[in-house]
């Protein structure tokens, strides 16, 4: 879970997700970007965007660098706009593992079975 500024950057990430991604817990101005795979940053930054030009709340799934053994898993992200009086002056998100939900989609996907 995470709170962050209107800017992009993150003000707050708690404990499990620092723990996961290795954060520390002294540095100021931390961003999204260091614990998403290189790959998945562009599509991410797209969602982000049109989300935060929306004022809506958005979903997507990006790879998460775990810090225990630098493995990238899968995660579904959901992040959504604090409002006060009609402004928004955060966001808030949180990510949950689907690493292995994803890899048995994929899997049907490849083989071409849909249930």
């Amino acid at each position: 879970m995470w709170v962050g500024r209107t800017d992009g950057t993150v003000e707050f990430f708690n404990r499990e997700w620092r723990s996961y991604t290795g954060h520390s817990q002294l540095r100021e101005a931390l961003t999204w970007k260091e614990a998403v795979h290189p790959d998945d940053r562009p599509y991410l930054e797209k969602v982000r965007n049109e989300a935060v030009a929306k004022g809506e709340p958005y979903s997507a799934q990006v790879r998460l660098r775990r810090d225990v053994d630098g493995v990238y898993r899968w995660h579904l992200g959901r992040v959504s706009p604090v409002r006060l009086k009609g402004e928004i002056i955060a966001w808030i998100g949180v990510a949950t593992d689907i690493h292995e939900q994803h890899e048995v989609n994929s899997m049907k996907r490849k083989s071409g079975r849909n249930s």
